[in-house]
C-alpha cells in the first residue's frame, strides 16, 4: 500500500507529517508488514526520516532516538576492515550528530 498527500506548491511552504505503520500479522508462524519510509522531495531540501522521534532540529536526514551502549562485546572473526572507508553516513543519535562509515561491497 501506498499513502500520501497531493503535492503542495506555496513557495516556502512545508509539506504535513506522515505518521504511519506497517500492518500486524498475529497467525501462528506470520510474518508482520514491512514498513518502507521515505522523505518527501523538495526543491531545496530533502524531507527528513525519523525513527522514534516526532522532530529533528539538526541537518541531518535520519535521526534516531533510541537506547545506546559505549562498549562492545568481544571481537569475531571478521575480516579486518580497510583503513579508509568509502565514506561516510551522518545520522543523529538523540540529538547528537554522529558518523557511520562504510566499505565497498566485497
Amino acid at each position: 500500500m501506498t499513502y500520501g498527500f497531493t503535492d503542495k506548491t506555496t513557495n516556502s511552504g512545508t509539506g504535513a507529517d506522515m505518521v504511519v505503520a506497517a500492518q500486524n500479522e498475529t497467525g501462528t508462524t506470520s510474518t508482520g508488514g514491512n514498513l518502507i519510509l521515505l522523505g518527501g522531495t523538495g526543491t531545496s531540501t530533502q524531507g527528513k526520516i525519523f525513527i522514534g522521534a516526532s522532530a529533528d532540529t539538526t541537518h541531518t536526514n535520519l535521526r534516531i532516538n533510541g537506547s545506546t551502549q559505549s562498549t562492545v562485546g568481544a571481537a569475531g572473526g571478521a575480516s579486518v576492515l580497510p583503513v579508509t572507508p568509502t565514506g561516510y553516513v551522518l545520522i543523529n543519535i538523540n540529538g547528537t550528530d554522529r558518523v557511520i562509515p562504510y566499505y565497498a561491497s566485497a
